[in-house]
């Protein structure tokens, strides 16, 4: 039964973070390409 409860709880984890990434990675592929040019024609 607990271990049920905290597999539930793992898999929610998984599910929020993994809603993260998507909302988040755009942004930091924008940010990465950024820094990019920064470097390459400073």
């Amino acid at each position: 039964m607990l271990f049920s409860v905290q597999q539930g709880f793992f898999m929610h984890d998984m599910a929020r973070g993994i809603d993260a990434s998507i909302i988040y990675f755009p942004q930091l592929l924008l940010t990465y390409r950024a820094y990019e040019h920064e470097l390459y024609f400073s």
